[in-house]
């Protein structure tokens, strides 16, 4: 199945979705679950962490055809099967957007490894808009969710490597960098003004109000809303826990390079 050049040959779904990304760990579930409040259909099969299960049944082999393209570096193009499997989950969402009725403003996904495909959907659904949830990296280096590392690291050229500290924080903060920095140059060089939204978790849970406005008006609901979903914001004890740790161990540039996201180190 080929991917189509206009979000309105999306059939039986309003529109282009909206579609929930960022580093694993960085506080997507709770987007996920406003933007479902703000009435945005996500999808009926989900997880506790409000990930889409049917996309993320597909993601293997999504990663695989990419992998394996890059490993081969023969210039063959596997954006035909990836539309094929996208395609499929399209399709499945639809099936359940039917069965809830309709009664939505729109549809989208989380799934924190989405953006690391962001050519194929942005090929698919050129009116997708793509809201890319970024958290504090010196916390990011030091959480225990290595799997878009452990996963994705090739896409960057970093190898998983040793699991001790502070080698692994490093490993964790250069993936930080560059997974960040890729959603960033893209939604820059490629999308158009209002198809990309960077939320920083931490400002969220600082003053969720805003950063729920921020949201809503980015999907077209009500900001009304805001006061009454503040309360689905709710900090994690881990917020901050870079100041527990020692880091000495990143450079002066990968901290300048923290900082270029709005985060003080």
């Amino acid at each position: 199945m080929a991917s189509r050049p206009r979000e309105e040959e999306v059939s039986g779904l309003p529109g282009a979705p909206v579609i929930v990304s960022g580093v694993g760990g960085s506080g997507t579930r709770v987007v996920a679950e406003i933007l479902a409040r703000l009435g945005l259909f996500m999808g009926d099969d989900l997880n506790r962490s409000n990930d889409n299960m049917q996309l993320a049944a597909l993601f293997p082999r999504i990663r695989n055809l990419l992998y394996r393209a890059h490993l081969r570096g023969d210039g063959v193009d596997p954006a035909p099967q990836v539309a094929e499997l996208l395609g499929r989950f399209e399709a499945a969402m639809e099936a359940d957007y039917r069965r809830q009725g309709g009664a939505f403003i729109g549809w989208g996904w989380k799934l924190p490894v989405s953006f690391l495909i962001i050519d194929q959907l942005h090929a698919r659904y050129p009116g997708a808009r793509f809201i890319h949830v970024v958290r504090h990296g010196l916390d990011m280096a030091f959480s225990r969710n290595r799997n878009q590392l452990n996963n994705w690291g090739w896409r960057f050229g970093i190898e998983p490597g040793p699991q001790q500290a502070p080698e692994q924080a490093c490993l964790q903060l250069r993936y930080w960098i560059a997974a960040n920095d890729a959603f960033r140059r893209y939604a820059a060089e490629r999308l158009s003004r209002g198809q990309a939204l960077m939320l920083r978790y931490d400002d969220l849970c600082r003053a969720p109000e805003p950063g729920i406005r921020d949201m809503a008006d980015f999907v077209g609901a009500d900001p009304a809303q805001a006061g009454e979903l503040a309360s689905l914001v709710r900090p994690p004890r881990s917020l901050g826990r870079y100041r527990e740790h020692d880091t000495t161990c990143f450079s002066r540039a990968e901290l300048e390079a923290v900082g270029s996201f709005g985060f003080h180190c």
